[in-house]
């Protein structure tokens, strides 16, 4: 019986069997995948965090103390005027943006409407619109449909209307107090 389980075990557990050599341990392997595969998924996580980096926040934001606060103090005025505006498609391609006050407005020569999407700033697009009268403006290119964080300002940013909003697939855009 002893001899049956001698020739039935491993060659390498015999006494006087040579070792196996070191590479040849399948523990040795073992003991060296953990911590290679650490640093492979380091390399990994650090080209995924460059290639994909967070976009700047764009607006105005500041610091104060260990607290981040945005000045809201352009969106107030055009609250206070009961700033609002309403878009519409041109048959020429283009945008015609009608703006609204409560208050006797000089409206300025031109102003920047700025489409943000929510997380992928290459979607991000500006208009520029060229006042036409009477708080009628005009960008030469369509609206995209889809939600988007909407920035409208006079060029001296005395007032700005921004907040989140919808433009249909016809391009209508309401904003501020033309709700």
């Amino acid at each position: 019986m002893a001899k049956a389980s001698a020739a039935s075990a491993s060659p390498d557990l015999l006494p006087g069997a040579p070792e196996r050599a070191w590479y040849k341990q399948i523990w040795v392997w073992f003991v060296i995948a953990l911590p290679a595969s650490s640093v492979f998924t380091g390399i990994f996580l650090v080209i995924t965090a460059v290639n994909n980096a967070d976009d700047l926040v764009i607006d105005d934001w500041y610091k104060e103390g260990r607290g981040t606060n945005r000045n809201m103090a352009a969106e107030n005025i055009a609250a206070d005027f009961g700033i609002g505006m309403r878009t519409v498609s041109t048959s020429d391609g283009g945008t015609d943006i009608q703006f609204t006050a409560a208050r006797k407005m000089v409206w300025p020569d031109s102003m920047q409407l700025a489409l943000r999407h929510r997380t992928l700033a290459e979607q991000d697009q500006e208009f520029v619109l060229t006042h036409l009268g009477d708080g009628q403006y005009h960008a030469i290119r369509p609206l995209p449909a889809g939600n988007w964080h909407v920035r409208v300002a006079s060029d001296d940013v005395s007032w700005r209307l921004a907040g989140p909003a919808t433009v249909s697939t016809s391009g209508e855009l309401v904003l501020g107090a033309a709700h």
